[in-house]
């Protein structure tokens, strides 16, 4: 298939989906007859060329904290590594929300405590593959704006964690972490949902 001639976001998107997790884990794309489309997929990538004027590869690696997701490195030639977001950031061309990574990845152990504590099966369709959490009513996106409704102390510098690639806060913006940190843990709601049920929700 020639990738170039998707016609949406949606169906680049699912097509990349389908690669990676045929590749799975990978040290190096550069030989593969993939290449071509990740290289693709990095010129749409809106901080494209400055991002990736030293790469010399790409690899694809299970993220360290979400360990079932796959995550993609590039490479650069003095050997460091850099996160990109091949499905996302790459496919829409949007600049990634820091703030709204940060205060996702802020509350992952309670989001994490939910799962480990349910019965692992969507509620929708009953499937016991590939299960998410899905935050059920209000929606996640919703939790935080309402949060973050006329505060003037939003946080508007972040740091990477070095483990996870994972955009976090900086611990100097403690007070706004433990104030939102307490406003999820008392809002939010859940559900087990498989990946199909999520995504279609």
């Amino acid at each position: 298939m020639d990738f170039k001639n998707l016609k949406t976001k949606k169906s680049l998107k699912e097509y990349t989906k389908t690669i990676i997790d045929q590749i799975g884990e990978c040290d190096s794309l550069c030989k593969s007859e993939y290449y071509p489309l990740f290289i693709y997929l990095c010129s749409r990538h809106p901080e494209y060329p400055d991002k990736f004027i030293n790469m010399i590869d790409i690899k694809i690696q299970y993220n360290k904290v979400f360990r079932k997701n796959l995550e993609g490195l590039i490479i650069n030639k003095d050997g460091s590594t850099d996160s990109v977001s091949f499905l996302n950031t790459c496919i829409s061309g949007k600049p990634k929300n820091n703030l709204y990574s940060a205060m996702r990845y802020s509350v992952v152990d309670q989001i994490l405590h939910f799962k480990n504590n349910s019965i692992q099966m969507c509620c929708k369709c009953k499937s016991s593959d590939n299960l998410h959490v899905d935050h059920d009513q209000p929606l996640f996106i919703n939790i935080t704006k309402s949060f973050l409704q006329n505060r003037n102390d939003i946080p508007i510098s972040f740091l990477q964690d070095k483990q996870s690639n994972i955009t976090i806060f900086d611990p100097m913006d403690s007070i706004f972490i433990n104030e939102w940190n307490t406003y999820h843990k008392h809002t939010a709601t859940y559900q087990i949902l498989c990946r199909y049920c999520n995504l279609t929700k």
